[in-house]
């Protein structure tokens, strides 16, 4: 009888115990709260369900804040029959976000990152131009009805397209999935993310207010979430003004480096426009010294990141506003992530952004618009830099490299006159008046003046304006950046007058003078190296200043002796003399041409002393200038001054054979100016015009039918 006794007390322990450990599954949860919701929850004035919250309930700059909401499933029910009619955003979601204008309402609530139950009183309100739900009141409860997802873990940062609310991805929650389409997803988060990287602070004309944009180092990627392993949703951090915190950025630099929180972070995925501003600065851990005051934000102002790596940002800022306060030009520089200071790279009214990195010192600044030569939009213009510790060296492309420019002869440009040079982007050229250096863009807007430095030729080579100072005796050569910046003489001697030159390969080719003569002054013919600064001759014959000076055509140097043409090889460094005189030499398309007082002739590369010649102008004419482009020639001509009392310029084109000429048009010009007429150029399908005749001083720019442009 004792032995039964005591197996039926063991027996109802063993129950007993197999009661309490038996662990609860999903299903078993749901069960639970089925039986608990037979105790009625009164859902008349109160809804039941979730909130997400990291515990940062602040009101945003435009008065609201905010707490997501997750109903259970009789509370969505109810939202779903009450609601239905109403232009309710986000009201098929999973979950719902509740606004709040009144601190008031989340003083209980959680200060930690959770999931909490709640009961919640809302009503609706137009807010942000839709009716959203109006929070009332909120209270943390222990029971609620029908969990419908508990939520599960990604052990990475990358999502796939079933993610869901309440999901957990690196210490973040999701806390709103909205679907746009078949793939089209916009996913929220409710927690902090911590980073370092460089940030921009500017003005956002779409949003009236301004904006901030963090972009974060490389190895901090791997934190924060994206969608389906695409990267360019997570590229940087999006933010809007949020207390003290953006004024400090303001007060510290529009431009920076430091370490950041941010919260309200979400990704688009395959969808519209992709990224509003969004995140919450949160806090400020650190800012890097060294940037403290590099860039002042001022009003509307425009401060850009133009591209980025680990190793170094572009940044723009307005050089130049317009009338209207708009920004009309940038100036670029180089900021290096471990040396903090500004190296200008250029001024220019085109955006350019970072394109390919060779190095942490080397690396190409593209520009991008409709090209119309191939009717579509694409890379417009490509500069090549190089930061030394003097600065910035730019290398702009060839003529081959550069699509923008393709048009143009550069025989005929720097046609020993050289009034003008282009980069591609801008003409630079010597006022007429003042002999300074001022610069235009193609279609004649932007002019300036960006040296006052007198001077009487100029050259452009490298990213760089080479010109000869006003003609004296100590006329010097010397260089400044396409913006009229780090002015420097790269050769002069006081007792010597440097005649013309041109520069080829980091060689300047130049005539100086050697002595005085009966016939006039004499020079020598010389070659200085940009890199180690020798000098030596090229020839060591003595001449008088004869035409064409020093030409520069397919890696040979064309000048005068005793009335005679040499030509000089740079590559063997042989010297060929031909047995005539030429005025002024061009070459296009494989093929040299020069003119001369009666007519235009057509020389073979291999011997300029043979020719064919493909026009005569009419008797009682002289020609003046050519320029040759596209198949067609461009020329000038005058009267017979030394026969009839007449003066004016007649510009006519014809094709490359001397066939279908045409007149385009006529200019006032008086007599004495028939000697100093400079010259035609054309580029990219403009014909421009300049002369410094002193009654009629000429800087007119046309098409090729011959209507004026613009002019100076």
């Amino acid at each position: 009888m004792k032995k039964l006794v005591i197996f039926g007390m063991m027996l109802m322990f063993l129950i007993t115990s197999c009661s309490i450990n038996t662990p609860k599954t999903n299903n078993d949860s749901t069960d639970n709260n089925v039986e608990e919701n037979v105790v009625e929850i009164d859902r008349s004035e109160y809804l039941t369900g979730e909130i997400i919250t990291d515990g940062n309930y602040e009101i945003s700059s435009g008065g609201i804040g905010c707490i997501c909401f997750v109903p259970d499933k009789e509370s969505r029910e109810i939202i779903k029959d009450k609601y239905s009619t109403n232009d309710l955003y986000y009201l098929n979601d999973e979950s719902y976000f509740i606004y709040y204008d009144n601190l008031s309402v989340t003083e209980n609530l959680p200060k930690d990152l959770g999931i909490y139950k709640v009961k919640v009183k809302f009503d609706l309100k137009n807010i942000y131009n839709y009716d959203r739900f109006n929070l009332i009141d909120i209270t943390l409860v222990d029971n609620i009805g029908t969990i419908l997802y508990e939520g599960k873990s990604y052990e990475t940062n990358d999502l796939d397209l079933d993610v869901k609310v309440k999901d957990r991805v690196l210490g973040l929650i999701v806390d709103s999935v909205d679907k746009f389409g078949d793939e089209g997803f916009r996913v929220g988060f409710c927690g902090e993310i911590e980073t370092e990287g460089y940030y921009n602070i500017f003005y956002g004309e779409l949003h009236g207010r301004n904006l901030g944009i963090i972009y974060y180092d490389e190895k901090y990627e791997k934190y924060v979430p994206m969608m389906m392993g695409e990267s360019n949703n997570k590229q940087l951090f999006y933010f809007v003004d949020n207390k003290d915190l953006f004024g400090q950025l303001e007060d510290y630099s529009s431009f920076g480096r430091g370490k950041f929180r941010i919260s309200n972070f979400h990704i688009v995925y395959k969808h519209g426009m992709g990224r509003e501003p969004s995140e919450i600065l949160t806090e400020i851990v650190s800012l890097d010294e060294g940037y403290k005051n590099m860039f002042e934000i001022t009003d509307k102002a425009e401060t850009n990141v133009n591209g980025y790596n680990d190793n170094f940002a572009i940044v723009s800022i307005p050089a130049e506003y317009d009338e209207n306060n708009y920004a009309k030009s940038f100036d670029y520089y180089y900021i290096n992530k471990n040396i903090s200071k500004k190296v200008h790279l250029l001024t220019t009214e085109d955006n350019y952004f970072l394109g390919d990195v060779i190095s942490e010192t080397e690396f190409v600044l593209k520009s991008e618009g409709y090209d119309e030569k191939a009717g579509a939009y694409g890379v417009l213009n490509e500069i090549k830099c190089k930061i030394t510790d003097q600065g910035a060296v730019l290398t702009y492309p060839t003529i081959a490299e550069n699509e923008k420019i393709d048009k143009f002869n550069l025989s005929a440009i720097d046609d020993n006159y050289n009034r003008i040079a282009t980069d591609g982007n801008y003409i630079y050229y010597i006022d007429m008046k003042t002999n300074y250096i001022n610069r235009i863009r193609l279609d004649g807007t932007g002019n300036e003046t960006i040296s006052k430095q007198k001077c009487y030729e100029l050259y452009y080579y490298n990213g760089k304006l080479y010109f000869q100072g006003y003609k004296q005796l100590n006329s010097w050569i010397s260089c400044i950046d396409t913006d009229g910046g780090n002015y420097q003489i790269i050769y002069g001697d006081r007792e010597k007058l440097i005649n013309n030159f041109i520069i080829h390969d980091d060689i300047i080719y130049m005539t100086v003078f050697v002595e005085e003569q009966e016939a006039g002054y004499a020079y020598g013919f010389y070659k200085y190296n940009l890199l180690n600064g020798e000098m030596e001759t090229f020839d060591d014959s003595i001449a008088l200043p004869q035409s064409p000076g020093l030409r520069l055509i397919n890696d040979k140097i064309y000048y005068g002796v005793n009335n005679k043409i040499r030509e000089y090889n740079i590559n063997t460094g042989t010297i060929t003399e031909y047995n005539t005189v030429i005025y002024n030499i061009q070459e296009y398309n494989n093929w040299i041409y020069t003119y001369s007082w009666s007519s235009i002739r057509k020389h073979s590369t291999d011997n300029i002393s043979e020719y064919d010649e493909i026009f005569e102008i009419d008797e009682g004419f002289f020609l003046r200038k050519i320029s040759i482009i596209d198949d067609l020639i461009f020329f000038t001509y005058c009267h017979d001054y030394t026969k009839e009392d007449k003066s004016g310029i007649y510009v006519d084109v014809m094709n490359i054979d001397g066939t279908n000429r045409k007149n385009l048009f006529y200019f006032d010009y008086s007599t004495l100016g028939h000697y100093t007429f400079d010259t035609i150029y054309v580029l990219n399908d403009k014909l421009f015009v300049i002369s410094r005749d002193n009654e009629y001083p000429i800087f007119k720019v046309f098409d090729f039918e011959g209507n004026e442009l613009w002019s100076l």
